[in-house]
């Protein structure tokens, strides 16, 4: 008996903002990416997002063993871009130092309890 060879799709899909995200889920290729390289295999991949099915993530990550160069180009663009995107938000707020150095000094301040003693700062 031949087993009929066929293509394999790749189960990605480009969102919106130009993220690859594993088909009929949330998850982006770079959440599996990375978990691969940190040494998660597919099944553990799989427990750790239960949107993905086995075949698709040993599919997405045959693809990226295939493409590695251009797979970690585009995760260092995506990265880049979050990178733009973060400075352009923090750019537009409002400076927080104060407010920031207002709740440590609150925090590192004696606390009274409702007896009216002072309880001593809590430990770092």
């Amino acid at each position: 008996m031949i087993l009929p060879l066929a293509a394999v799709e790749v189960p990605l899909v480009a969102d919106e903002q130009g993220g690859l995200r594993v088909r009929g889920t949330r998850v982006l290729l770079e959440r599996v990416v990375r978990a691969f390289e940190n040494g998660a295999t597919p099944e553990g991949i799989v427990q750790c997002y239960d949107t993905l099915q086995l075949a698709d993530v040993y599919s997405v990550l045959s693809w990226y063993l295939q493409r590695r160069e251009e797979v970690h180009e585009y995760l260092r663009r995506r990265n880049l871009d979050a990178a733009n995107i973060r400075s352009t938000i923090e750019a537009q707020l409002p400076d927080q130092s104060a407010l920031r150095e207002k709740l440590l000094a609150r925090r590192n301040a004696p606390q009274h309890d409702l007896a009216g003693s002072i309880d001593a700062p809590p430990a770092k």
